[in-house]
Parts: structure tokens; C-alpha cells; sequence
């Protein structure tokens, strides 16, 4: 066993109550009880927000203003084993939480609307996983500082990361139409 796993009788426990002030909510969903900030339903576009992993949905509350200031009606949550979130045992991978974030969408009936996805450090690899597998449904990506990424092909690894000045004007022109 390692830090990401924990045996079932390890888990924390989660508050049955939220500290007074406090707008969030909880559901339960199949890995376990999630804690989640949803404005109310505005005709707003939906933001997604999923944050890093040493922190929990909180590292989000100063910017919540200035999302809802631009006309988005923005979700938080706290990915499992973060924040109030509950703390499932087993491997915790960007598929895991790709699931997590799926499974919450399903339940808040936010399922089938157009998304934007903001996500930072760990929760950018999340996003960027989460929106590879549905472009349709989405129209804006933020990803700050995302962890976790990687490129596979050694070649292409080293141009981009020593030659950017070759790299760089290539991606561009190939990638115009998708990055608009």
C-alpha cells in the first residue's frame, strides 16, 4: 500500500455537516460522497473548474466572482481524497477522476450541456483527459500549469523542449485551426 491507497477502515471521515457560511452540497456517487459548489441555473455557460492535487475546491473561491463577472455559471468540486470529499481506496488516476468528474456531471444533470473546463496542476491533466473525450461538448480549455503531461515520441519530445524556436512556428501553423 502506498500514499495514494488506503485500506477501507483508513478512510477519513467526511463531515455530515458543512461549516456554517459554507454553500456547497454533497452526493454520493459510486466511488463515494463528493462535495460540490454549483451556482444556481442562470442560461449561463457552464465552467468547470477542478483543482490541483494538494488542494481541494476552496483554492477556487477568489476567482468564482470574476468567472460569474465574465457570465459563467461555475461548478467546484473536490476531487476524491481532497477537501470535504470522501477518501475511496484503490489506484487514483487521471482515468479515476475523468470517472469521478463524469459521474457528477450524470447526477447534478449537467450531463448533456455545453462545458468549459478550467483546470490547474493536476487538475489540468484531468481536464485535458476529460475534454479529449468530449469535444463536441465543449467550447473553451484553461489549463494552468497542467501536470501529468507528456509526449511520447522522443523525437518530437526534444525539438519541443530544445529547439522552440523550430518547434513552436511548426505546431502553430499545424494547430491554427484547433487552438482559434
Amino acid at each position: 500500500m502506498n500514499n495514494w491507497q488506503r485500506e477501507e477502515d483508513e478512510r477519513d471521515v467526511i463531515p455530515s455537516e458543512l461549516p456554517a457560511g459554507d454553500a456547497g452540497a454533497f452526493v454520493d456517487l459510486a466511488a463515494g460522497r463528493t462535495y460540490y459548489e454549483l451556482d444556481a441555473p442562470s442560461g449561463k455557460p457552464l465552467l468547470i473548474c477542478i483543482h490541483g492535487w494538494s488542494t481541494a475546491s476552496y483554492a477556487w473561491r477568489e476567482l468564482r466572482p470574476k468567472f460569474q463577472a465574465k457570465g459563467y455559471r461555475v461548478l467546484t468540486y473536490d476531487l476524491y481524497g481532497r477537501g470535504y470529499s470522501e477518501r475511496p481506496p484503490g489506484k487514483q488516476s487521471v482515468e479515476f477522476f475523468t470517472q469521478h468528474l463524469s459521474e457528477l456531471l450524470e447526477r447534478l444533470q449537467l450531463d448533456q450541456v455545453q462545458l468549459n473546463v478550467a483546470g490547474y496542476s493536476m487538475g489540468g491533466a484531468i481536464a485535458a483527459r476529460f475534454v479529449s473525450e468530449r469535444l463536441e461538448r465543449v467550447d473553451r480549455l484553461l489549463l494552468i500549469a497542467p501536470a501529468g503531461t507528456y509526449v511520447k515520441l522522443p523525437v518530437i519530445r526534444f525539438v519541443a523542449r530544445n529547439l522552440p524556436t523550430v518547434f513552436d512556428p511548426v505546431f502553430y501553423a499545424l494547430a491554427s485551426d484547433r487552438l482559434s
